[in-house]
């Protein structure tokens, strides 16, 4: 995961973590922490967490929240 972080603070985020809104940051860091967790996430883990909600799984992996894949332990 370090890579992941260092790629974020150093060509996403930074320099300019004073000139962009939180919202942004977010989305900029959102891209990259999203393939590697998908890399992390076997899709039955994702099914298992569909399974808890009773709320229908998304037909791509585009659609999944972040809520969804930021829950894994």
């Amino acid at each position: 995961m370090h890579p992941v972080i260092e790629d974020i603070t150093r060509t996403r985020c930074s320099p300019t973590w004073q000139q962009i809104s939180q919202p942004v940051a977010i989305d900029r860091a959102a891209k990259p922490l999203r393939v590697f967790m998908f890399r992390q996430t076997r899709e039955k883990d994702i099914a298992l967490f569909y399974s808890f909600t009773k709320e229908p799984r998304p037909a791509k992996q585009e659609d999944v929240p972040p809520t969804c894949w930021c829950r894994r332990s």
